[in-house]
């Protein structure tokens, strides 16, 4: 509702917060032109050229500007780390549960 009352009070003011916040946004992430993982491979089908992080080993898609969300340049926010250690732990539960029972079963 907040959101609608702004945009119909000025539209065009609206527009270039969100702009301006964007670019704000995108220039405090890191780029894959500063990284010293990254290099750039020659196509062999094209004439064009596509950016490779060497750590990782996986190709990086031309529309990302900025690192993608797997690159260990991107410092993961704390709720992230939680989740994953969650889920991590869930697995490890499960994992020992079924030995459990492979080795009950013997």
């Amino acid at each position: 509702m907040l959101k609608r009352r702004r945009w119909r009070a000025n539209p065009t003011a609206y527009r270039q917060k969100q702009r301006d916040y964007r670019i704000k946004i995108k220039a405090n992430l890191p780029h894959c032109d500063e990284c010293a993982n990254c290099v750039l491979v020659k196509k062999e089908k094209d004439d064009g050229f596509r950016r490779l992080c060497l750590a990782e080993m996986r190709l990086i898609e031309q529309k990302v500007s900025n690192c993608p969300q797997w690159c260990r340049k991107r410092t993961p926010s704390k709720d992230y780390l939680k989740r994953r250690e969650n889920i991590l732990r869930q697995k490890k539960e499960k994992y020992r549960e079924r030995e459990a029972k492979v080795n009950e079963a013997y």
